[in-house]
């Protein structure tokens, strides 16, 4: 269910135009009023399934590029 929640929240959030969005876990828990700890997991599952990309690995924050939506 919050998975679901996860990738519509990336969705409408982020795939507004035809371009590709950095977010954090942190930005996405905000939104869906959750704690950060939940919103990894079902990040890392999007991940898995190729629908969203590392671009930034720093020590407090992981940044994501979103593939979810786009259109060549």
């Amino acid at each position: 269910m919050l998975l679901e929640e996860v990738r519509e929240t990336i969705e409408k959030k982020y795939n507004l135009v035809k371009r590709e969005y950095t977010f954090t876990n942190a930005q996405i828990a905000k939104k869906l009023k959750v704690e950060t700890s939940a919103v990894r997991e079902s990040v890392l599952v999007l991940e898995k399934q190729g629908l969203i990309e590392r671009t930034d690995l720093a020590i407090s924050r992981i940044t994501w590029r979103t593939c979810l939506g786009k259109r060549e």
